[in-house]
Formats: C-alpha cells, sequence, structure tokens
C-alpha cells in the first residue's frame, strides 16, 4: 500500500505515516510512503490520486456540517472519501432536516456505528486544542467551530 503524506501540514503527517508504516510491517504489510509538497498533497488529496492519504480532518460543533461533505451521493468529496452507500446516505439526509436534537443525535449515533462497521477511514486520533492568551486580554472564549465572531468582546487591558 502507498500512502500519501504532506511534509509539513499537519507536521505530524510524515510521523503518523511512518508509525502506521512499522505498525503494518509486525503483520507483514508493506506500506510505502510517498512524502509531498503541501500544494502537490492537496491536488493529488482533491482529485483523490491516492490509496491512502494521511490527512487532518478537523471537526465541528455540528457533526452534519462535517460529513455532509464525504458521506453522501452527490457530495462535495465523495470520490475523496472513497465510499459512500446507501445506510449513510440515508442517515445523512435524515439528520440535514431532522429538528429534534435526541432523534438527530441518534442518527448521528447510527453514522458513526455504521461507519466503524464498514470502516472507509481510520481516524488514528483525537486531538486537542489549546489556546493561551497574556494576562492583559480579557474577553477570549475559543469556540469548538473555530469561529471568530466573539472577537468583538475581546479587550487588551495595558
Amino acid at each position: 500500500m502507498t500512502v500519501i503524506a504532506a511534509q509539513a501540514e499537519p507536521p505530524t503527517a510524515l510521523s503518523e505515516a511512518q508509525s502506521i508504516q512499522a505498525q503494518l510491517a509486525e503483520i507483514n504489510i508493506t506500506v510505502e510512503i510517498e512524502p509531498l509538497e503541501f500544494a502537490t498533497y492537496v491536488d493529488r488529496w482533491l482529485a483523490a490520486d491516492f490509496e491512502a492519504a494521511i490527512a487532518l480532518n478537523g471537526g465541528r460543533t455540528d457533526p452534519y456540517t462535517m460529513y455532509a461533505r464525504y458521506w453522501q451521493y452527490g457530495a462535495r468529496f465523495e470520490e475523496v472519501a472513497g465510499y459512500v452507500d446507501d445506510t449513510l446516505d440515508a442517515l445523512m439526509r435524515e439528520s440535514r432536516v431532522e429538528t429534534d436534537a435526541e432523534v438527530r443525535a441518534d442518527l448521528f449515533a447510527q453514522l458513526e456505528r455504521h461507519l466503524a462497521e464498514t470502516a472507509p477511514w481510520i481516524w488514528l486520533y483525537s486531538g486537542f486544542t489549546y489556546t493561551a492568551n497574556q494576562p492583559y486580554v480579557s474577553g477570549w472564549a475559543p469556540i469548538e467551530n473555530d469561529s471568530l465572531f466573539f472577537l468583538h468582546r475581546v479587550t487588551l487591558e495595558r
């Protein structure tokens, strides 16, 4: 198997590929790593021109906004995802219009189970987001979706 990995972004991509390579070697699976300059990596990724790829896939507070671009027919990155089926497509379409939070959470739980069972992708880890600011900065509150909506409330006290 050949895996593409960007050389600089995310900064851990090559290390992740090397770790996968070493682990799979233990069960006699050969992994060739193809390190790519970032722009070339992005072009290849967008064209779905890879057998496997190390990709940094950040989430969102609403799973639909993250997964809708991959796991339904006609999605923007359907070809990149390399897999979609009737179950994923139906769950994504149902969750899009569902307004009951509990029903919607159940739909996404079903989607997660189906993704785990079919394993089109392997999520290696969930990272933590760390922020820091100087003591003279007040009003800063990081938001899970990386929004800067409340930036207007930040003040510098110096």
